[in-house]
């Protein structure tokens, strides 16, 4: 809906300004720009789709398990915090079929993964195998029943999942799509 002030008998700059602003705004709002817009394989923007959604749930996993140590909760004897831990370990195992070629910054599609992951395919496939080693060991810390191990473990999982980050995902964990339509 536009917005426009009541300007009736008002020639003054300011009125006239004012009605400007608001076409302005409006405009902008409804989309138009001069950035190109850039169709993107439905295949494509499926698999970035459900990409996006397994970190989502990852970082949900993430904060129960941080939420749990916080409210100090015996994390062992936990099988809610057992579930956990599986199910990360399970999401950091199928991460190499997460990054399918094509996917990517360059096919327009709105995603935090970085051009890198494809040129740089030996380092980004040891950190996803760190990945799976970190938790891994997670899950036998878990097992064994040691609290402190426990914790100390979850921190390197954290560690493990920062590398990745700093390297291979967007900063802001927005996709740039300048960057993108350079490639």
């Amino acid at each position: 809906m536009l917005f426009v002030p009541n300007l009736q008998g008002s020639s003054t700059v300011a009125g006239r300004f004012a009605l400007a602003l608001a076409l302005i705004a409006t405009l902008g709002a409804a989309g138009c720009s001069n950035k190109p817009k850039v169709v993107v394989d439905p295949e494509i923007e499926e698999a970035v789709r459900v990409r996006k959604q397994n970190f989502s749930e990852m970082g949900t996993i993430a904060k129960n398990i941080n939420d749990a140590l916080k409210a100090g909760t015996k994390l062992v004897a936990d099988p809610t915090v057992g579930s956990y831990v599986q199910q990360l370990g399970n999401y950091a195992r199928d991460q190499k079929f997460w990054f399918k070629e094509g996917t990517g910054p360059a096919s327009g599609a709105d995603t935090h993964a970085k051009a890198e992951i494809w040129t740089q395919q030996d380092d980004f496939a040891k950190k996803i195998e760190a990945l799976i080693e970190s938790t891994g060991q997670l899950s036998t810390t878990f097992t064994g029943g040691d609290e402190v191990a426990f914790e100390s473990q979850w921190k390197e999982v954290g560690k493990t999942c920062e590398s990745c980050h700093d390297s291979y995902r967007t900063p802001d964990g927005r996709w740039l799509q300048s960057a993108a339509l350079e490639q």
